[in-house]
C-alpha cells in the first residue's frame, strides 16, 4: 500500500462521524474502491467506515465481501442490513455458490430463493436430494434435464442421479434429443444418442443424417413408416431441405407425405414453412401455398398478406387482411395496406377515409397516409404531467441516490445495472417518475427505454432527444444529408447512448463495427488509435454519417435502400433486389424476409420525419422514401 493511501485513510478515519463534504466522500470512495479491487484479500479498511452514510457504502462493502465469503457472520449481516439493494441480491448469489462449493447444504437451503440461474437451481435440487427430499428433487431434475442447453457443471451430479433413477425414461430421452435437433445442438444430440438402446440409436442416427444432409429426405419413400417418430424426421427433413432447395422440398412433400401418419399441426407446420420459403424468394406461388395451411398462426396470417403483395393481387391482399386476428388487424402497418388495397381496386372514397384516420398515427405509415390525404403529419405530443413534489420525493429514494452517485463517480455500467434493478421494483406511476428523472439527469437512453416500459409514447421531448446537435449538423453539412436522417439513425441504433456496445461488437451512437470505423477513418484521412475512438460522439457521428452517405451513393440516392444497407449490409441489399423490373418501395420493404430490417427501415424513416417536424424543416417528405426499387 502506498504511503499516500495510508495517509489518506488515516485522514478519513479521523473524519468518521463528522460531516464530510460530498466531493471528499466521492474522492475517498474512488481510492478505497480501487484498493479493494487491487488487494481483494486485504482486511476491511477502517477508513471505509467514514463513508457509512454515503450512498455507495453498500457497494464498497459488497466489493470486499464477495472476495471474503468465508466471513459468514459479516455476509449474513449484510444480506439482512441491505436486503433492499441490488448488492444484497448479488452477494447472496455469490454466497450460495460458495456454500455449494463447501457442500454446506443446510445453510444453502436456508437462504436459497427461486432463481433463473440454472446452476444454482441444480445446486438446490442436489441439496434436497442429499437432505431427504429425493422424489421431489428428481421430479424437478427431470424438468431441468429436458433442455437443448449444455449441462452446467453444477448439474452433472444431479443429472447422473436422475439417469440412474426410476424417473428417467426413453420418452424423456427422446424429448431432449428432439429439442436438441430443433435448436441445432447436434453435438448434444450425438451425446444423447449414446444413452439410447440399439434400435433407438438407429433411428437417432437417421435423424442426424437427415438433419446434416437434408437432401437425404428424398429417400423417405423407402423408410419404414411403421416405426414411431419417422413422420417427425420426415417433416423436419423437408423443412430443412426447403431452406436450400424449396422446389425439391415441395416435390418430396407432395409425393411422399401421404405415407406418414402426420398430425394436422405437423402438416400445417410444413406447409407454412414451404410457403414462407417461397415468399422469401418473392415467388408468386407463395400465396397459394400458404393458403394450404388449415389453422394458420398469427405469423402465417401476416405472411399471407405479404405473399399477396408479391403477386400484386389486391383482392388477395384484402382477403388475407380480413383473416388477421383482432390484435393484428388494427396495427398501422395493416391499416395502411388495407387503404392501399382499396385505392388500387378503385374504392377511392373508402381508401381516403382510411388514410385520413391513419394520418393521426405517429409512424411512417401514418406519415405516408397523411401525404396521401393532403394533411400535415401529426405528432400528437403530450408531455408527461407529474406532480413536482412527488417527483422530488421520488428522487430522494435510496436507490435513486445510489444510481446518482454511481454516475457521479463514472461507474456507468454499474449505474445501468442498478437502474434496471430499481425499475423491477417500481409500479407504473413510479416508472414515469423514473423516466422523468433520467431525462433531467441527461441520461437520455435510459429515459427513453424507461418511458417505453411504462408504455407511454406521447412525450416527444423525452422520447426524441436533440443531443449532440453540433456534431450532427456538422456531419449533415459535410455529407449533404438532412440532420433528421442522422438523428433517426442514432435514435434507432443506440437511443443516444454514446457508450452503447452491441453483442456483435458495434460501438457508439451510430453503432459502427470496428472494421467500418477503420475504413471511415481511412476515407476521411482521420487518425485511428483504437476501437474506443468510436465511443467519442463527434468521431462516431462523423464516421457514421459518412458511411450512410456511402450507402446512399451506392444505391443511387434511394433512402430506403441506404437505410436497409446500414442495418443489414450492402451485399444483403444487393441480394434482395429484383433480377428484372421494379417494385414499389413499400412492397419491397414489407416483403423482406428479415423482420429486423423491415422494422428497422420503418422505424428510422419514421423517426426521421419526426425529427424533421421537431426541427421545423421541410426538406424531407415520407413519400420521398417510396421511390420504386429497381432491378439489379
Amino acid at each position: 500500500m502506498t504511503r499516500f493511501v495510508l495517509v489518506f485513510w488515516f485522514f478519513m478515519v479521523s473524519l468518521a462521524g463528522a460531516s464530510v463534504p460530498l466531493d471528499e466522500q466521492r474522492a475517498s470512495f474512488l481510492i478505497i474502491s480501487k484498493n479493494l479491487t487491487t488487494q481483494p484479500q486485504a482486511p476491511w479498511p477502517d477508513a471505509a467506515e467514514a463513508l457509512k452514510n454515503y450512498p455507495l457504502y453498500p457497494f464498497l462493502r459488497y466489493q470486499w465481501l464477495k472476495q471474503n465469503l468465508n466471513q459468514n457472520q459479516a455476509v449474513e449481516r449484510f444480506l439482512t442490513d441491505y436486503s433492499d439493494t441490488l448488492y444484497s441480491a448479488l452477494l447472496k448469489r455469490d454466497y450460495l455458490f460458495y456454500l455449494a462449493e463447501q457442500t454446506r447444504w443446510p445453510e444453502f437451503i436456508k437462504i436459497y430463493k427461486p432463481t433463473s440461474n440454472r446452476a444454482l437451481v441444480c445446486h438446490y435440487q442436489w441439496a434436497r436430494l442429499n437432505s431427504g427430499y429425493r422424489d421431489a428433487a428428481l421430479q424437478e431434475a427431470k424438468k431441468l434435464w429436458v433442455t437443448s442447453e449444455t449441462t452446467p457443471q453444477a448439474c452433472e451430479g444431479l443429472f447422473e442421479g436422475l439417469i440412474h433413477s426410476d424417473y428417467f425414461s426413453k420418452e424423456v430421452l427422446w424429448e431432449r434429443f428432439e429439442l436438441a435437433i430443433k435448436k441445432n445442438r447436434t453435438t448434444l444430440a450425438s451425446q444423447l444418442m449414446a444413452l439410447m438402446a440399439e434400435p433407438d440409436q438407429a433411428k437417432a442416427s437417421l435423424w442426424l443424417k437427415v438433419y446434416n444432409d437434408p437432401s437425404s429426405v428424398t429417400g423417405a419413400i423407402n423408410w419404414d413408416n411403421s416405426i414411431a417418430g419417422m413422420e417427425t424426421i420426415f417433416a423436419q427433413g423437408v423443412v430443412r431441405l426447403a431452406d436450400s432447395d424449396v422446389g425439391k422440398a415441395i416435390e418430396v412433400w407432395d409425393s411422399t407425405s401421404s405415407r406418414f401418419a402426420l398430425a394436422p399441426e405437423s402438416k400445417d407446420y410444413v406447409e407454412g414453412r414451404l410457403g414462407l420459403a417461397l415468399t422469401f424468394k418473392k415467388n408468386p406461388a407463395s400465396f397459394s401455398r400458404l393458403s394450404r395451411v388449415v389453422t394458420p398462426d398469427s405469423s402465417i396470417r401476416e405472411w399471407k398478406v405479404r405473399a399477396a403483395l408479391i403477386e400484386r393481387n389486391w383482392q388477395h391482399v384484402l382477403s388475407a387482411l380480413d383473416s388477421l386476428d383482432a390484435q393484428q388487424i388494427n396495427l398501422p402497418r395493416w391499416q395502411y395496406w388495407r387503404a392501399r388495397s382499396l385505392e388500387a381496386l378503385g374504392q377511392i372514397d373508402n381508401s381516403r377515409r382510411l388514410y385520413q384516420t391513419l394520418a393521426l398515427d405517429r409512424s411512417l405509415f401514418g406519415f405516408l397516409a397523411a401525404e396521401k390525404s393532403g394533411l400535415k403529419p401529426e405528432l400528437n405530443d403530450r408531455p408527461l404531467s407529474l406532480d413536482p413534489a412527488e417527483l422530488t420525493a421520488f428522487q430522494t429514494k435510496s436507490d435513486l441516490l445510489i444510481v446518482r452517485e454511481l454516475r457521479a463517480v463514472n461507474q456507468r455500467s454499474e449505474a445501468g445495472k442498478y437502474w434496471q434493478y430499481l425499475l423491477s421494483k417500481l409500479d407504473k406511476q413510479q416508472i414515469l417518475l423514473a423516466a422523468k428523472t433520467a431525462q433531467q439527469w441527461g441520461w437520455h437512453h435510459n429515459a427513453v427505454t424507461t418511458l417505453a416500459r411504462a408504455e407511454y409514447w406521447d412525450d416527444l421531448k423525452l422520447r426524441f432527444p436533440l443531443d449532440f446537435m453540433d456534431d450532427v449538423n456538422h456531419a449533415a453539412i459535410t455529407n449533404q444529408l438532412e440532420p433528421s436522417l442522422i438523428l433517426g439513425l442514432i435514435r434507432r441504433e443506440s437511443i443516444f447512448d454514446p457508450e452503447a456496445l452491441s453483442p456483435a461488437g458495434a460501438r457508439g451512437l451510430m453503432q459502427l463495427m470496428p472494421g467500418t470505423g477503420k475504413q471511415m477513418a481511412l476515407a476521411l484521412n482521420s487518425p485511428w488509435e483504437s476501437v474506443d475512438d468510436l465511443l467519442k460522439p463527434e468521431v462516431n457521428i462523423r464516421y457514421g454519417a459518412h458511411y450512410f452517405k456511402q450507402m446512399l451513393d451506392r444505391f443511387n440516392g434511394h433512402f430506403m435502400l441506404a437505410v436497409a444497407a446500414y442495418n443489414a449490409g450492402p451485399s444483403k441489399v444487393d441480394a434482395w433486389l429484383l433480377n428484372s423490373g421494379a417494385m414499389p418501395a413499400d412492397i419491397w420493404m414489407e416483403t423482406l424476409s428479415y423482420k429486423e430490417t423491415r422494422e428497422y427501415i420503418s422505424a428510422v424513416l419514421g423517426y426521421a420525419i419526426i425529427y424533421q417536424l421537431k426541427l421545423n424543416r421541410e426538406e424531407l417528405k415520407a413519400s420521398q422514401f417510396m421511390r420504386d426499387v429497381s432491378a439489379k
